[in-house]
């Protein structure tokens, strides 16, 4: 399925930013008019659902709503480390009176490497903006939220190198401030139940919590 939707949009003179089994975020070409694009991205998810072995009305590949505010299209931009480490975001903003605002808007981003780790309690942030809130995160925590934030802000800046750092340590320590890095661990091979079977009550499969070691 990837291949194929891969070679879809190459045919078509357009390339991905990443990808993950049935899905592909695809960049609009520069010198590419934003209408041949939008066609394209229809003619490829019309192509892959001629295949669909549901009923109709479900499709394999689908235009995310993230794409759209109000029901129309708006630009879309990515910052992705990995297929499955990304932000999706709009460079303006709307507010309930439908005025636009310049500024970033955060659509989606992905807790991959982070998930692990416990919400820090009674976080609140310190990147307010209008159109979220702290009990109603865009990615499955306000905190992460802003740290993808943080890493836009930076990306928008200027251009990121290899050896950039996508987040200082001084901005995510204005961000967290002394919040300890708690993190939930599952006891999930034998390996690892050796290094803790000192602690009451352990048993495989269920989980502890760790605060990670202090680099010198």
């Amino acid at each position: 399925m990837f291949a194929l939707i891969e070679r879809l949009g190459k045919d078509r003179g357009i390339l991905h930013a990443l990808g993950d089994t049935d899905s592909m975020v695809f960049v609009k070409p520069e010198g590419m008019d934003t209408d041949v694009f939008n066609q394209h991205i229809h003619e490829i998810t019309d192509v892959v659902n001629r295949l669909s072995p549901y009923k109709k009305g479900i499709p394999l590949l689908k235009i995310e709503d993230v794409n759209y505010v109000d029901d129309e299209l708006e630009p879309l931009y990515v910052l992705a480390v990995s297929s499955k480490r990304y932000a999706l975001y709009n460079k303006r903003w709307k507010d309930d009176t439908g005025q636009w605002h310049e500024g970033i808007r955060l659509r989606k981003c992905t807790n991959h490497g982070l998930g692990s780790y416990i919400n820090p309690p009674e976080y609140h942030s310190k990147l307010p903006v209008p159109y979220a809130k702290d009990n109603d995160p865009i990615c499955t925590a306000r905190w992460i939220d802003d740290l993808w934030t943080l890493a836009i802000r930076r990306a928008e800046a200027s251009p990121l190198q290899a050896d950039t750092e996508m987040i200082l340590e001084e901005a995510i320590y204005n961000l967290l401030g002394d919040t300890p890095a708690i993190s939930k661990e599952t006891v999930s091979t034998w390996e690892v139940f050796k290094k803790v079977d000192d602690i009451p009550d352990i048993r495989p499969f269920s989980f502890f919590v760790t605060l990670p070691g202090i680099e010198e």
